[in-house]
C-alpha cells in the first residue's frame, strides 16, 4: 500500500502453533500495522527501519494452542504512511524442536559513516534476504557478503542450516587520484666510433637544373664525429652542398659521397635532359654500366645476360616496372660480381648516355 488511509486490513486463517509476519523495513513513510490473533490485540507489526532491508520478519507469535486461528492486520492510524506485505510464515505443532539460527554481519572495516545490519534469529534450514548495506568506508565500496565460502550481493535469498554464522562484508578500492614526484637524471650515452654510414638510394636520375635530397645515416646514432661531409666526383655533372642536395649541371654521370669518421657510401647520380625518366630509361644506363665493364676487362660471362636484358628491352612502352626491377637487380649482382674478382670498377671516361 503506497499511501494507506487508516482503514485498510489484511486478514488471514492459518492452523498450527505460531504464525510470523514478513515484510520489508526501510525508512521515511514506512509505518506500522496493528496485529490481533483471534480477534484479540497481539502486538504490532512495525515496518520503519534506518536502512532498507527486505523480507524481514516484522512481528512474531509463537506459542498459540495447536489449532485454527485467524491473524488480522489493520492500518489503525496509518493514515498518510506506506506499508508492504510479503507472507506469512505459519509454525505447525512441533516447530519448537527446531534451533533457532543467530545471524550477524560484521563490516570487516571501520566505517566513516553508518554501521553493520541488525542481527536477525531465524530457524534453522530456514531463508533470509541478505540486506543491503548502508554503511560507508573511505575509499572503498561495498561489494557483497562473504559466508566464509563465497561472496553473495546483497537483497539476494540465503537458506541458513543450522548453526550460528556471521557474514563478513566485502569490499573494493576505489579508484584514487595520487600524486607523486620524483626526479630523473638523463645521462648522455657514452661516446662511440661511428661504424657505419648509408644513404637512403644508392641511384638517383635527376634532369639538368633540377635538385633532389640524400638523407645519410650514421650508425650508431649517438657515435662521436658523425658530421656528414658530402663530395661529388664530378661537379660539372653535379654539384652537393653541405645538407646533401644534389643538383644537376650537365647531362653525364656522377658519384655522390657522404663520409663521416672515415665511413662513406655513395649513390650513382644520372643527369638527363628529358623531363619523363621512366625505370625503362634507368634500366637502358645500369645494362649500359654492365656493357661497359665487360669490355673494357675483356670479359664475355655476362653476354648471354646481356643479351636476354636487351631482348626484353625490344618490348619498348609495353615493358612492365616489375621486369624492369628483376632486371636492374641481374645488373646489380653481375657487377658485385665483378667486384668480388678483384676487378677495378672506375670507368673514368664512360659515355653511355647520349
Amino acid at each position: 500500500m503506497e499511501t494507506m488511509t487508516g482503514d485498510e486490513t489484511i486478514e488471514f486463517a492459518f492452523k498450527g502453533t505460531g504464525i510470523d509476519v514478513i515484510a520489508p523495513k526501510n525508512s521515511g513513510r514506512y509505518g506500522e500495522l496493528k496485529v490481533y490473533i483471534d480477534e484479540e490485540e497481539a502486538g504490532i507489526a512495525n515496518c520503519n527501519s534506518d536502512s532498507g532491508l527486505a523480507k524481514q520478519v516484522v512481528f512474531s507469535k509463537r506459542d498459540l494452542e495447536d489449532g485454527t486461528h485467524t491473524i488480522k492486520l489493520t492500518a489503525e492510524g496509518q493514515s498518510g504512511r506506506k506499508i508492504e506485505f510479503d507472507a506469512f510464515t505459519v509454525y505447525e505443532k512441533g516447530w519448537e524442536n527446531i534451533p533457532e539460527i543467530n545471524v550477524s554481519f560484521d563490516l570487516e572495516k571501520t566505517p566513516s559513516s553508518g554501521s553493520a545490519p541488525a542481527s536477525q534469529t531465524v530457524l534453522a534450514r530456514s531463508s533470509i534476504v541478505l540486506p543491503a548495506c548502508s554503511a560507508s568506508v573511505t575509499d572503498y565500496r561495498f561489494a557483497g557478503w562473504n559466508d566464509g565460502k563465497k561472496v553473495y550481493a546483497a537483497n539476494r535469498e540465503y537458506k541458513v542450516l543450522s548453526a550460528d554464522m556471521t557474514f563478513t562484508a566485502v569490499w573494493e578500492r576505489t579508484a584514487q587520484t595520487v600524486t607523486k614526484q620524483c626526479t630523473v637524471t638523463v645521462n648522455p650515452p657514452a661516446a662511440a666510433a661511428v661504424t657505419e654510414v648509408s644513404l637512403e638510394k644508392d641511384r638517383i636520375v635527376l634532369k639538368k637544373e633540377d635538385t633532389t635530397s640524400l638523407v645519410a645515416t650514421v650508425t650508431p646514432y649517438f657515435g662521436t664525429e658523425k658530421n656528414i661531409a658530402w663530395s661529388v666526383d664530378d661537379s660539372s655533372v653535379a654539384e652537393v652542398n653541405e645538407d646533401g642536395v644534389i643538383t644537376g649541371k650537365a647531362v653525364g654521370k656522377a658519384t655522390v659521397t657522404a663520409t663521416a669518421n672515415g665511413k662513406s657510401d655513395s649513390c650513382e647520380v644520372y643527369v638527363v635532359e628529358h623531363i619523363n625518366i621512366s625505370g625503362r630509361q634507368e634500366l637502358l644506363f645500369t645494362l649500359q654500366t654492365l656493357k661497359d665493364l665487360a669490355e673494357k676487362y675483356g670479359t664475355d660471362d655476362y653476354d648471354a645476360q646481356v643479351a636476354e636484358i636487351e631482348k626484353l628491352l625490344e618490348n619498348g612502352d609495353a615493358l612492365l616496372q616489375t621486369e624492369i626491377e628483376e632486371s636492374i637487380t641481374k645488373i646489380d649482382r653481375a657487377e658485385a660480381t665483378l667486384i668480388k674478382k678483384g676487378l677495378n670498377l672506375a670507368i673514368t671516361d664512360a659515355d653511355h648516355l647520349d
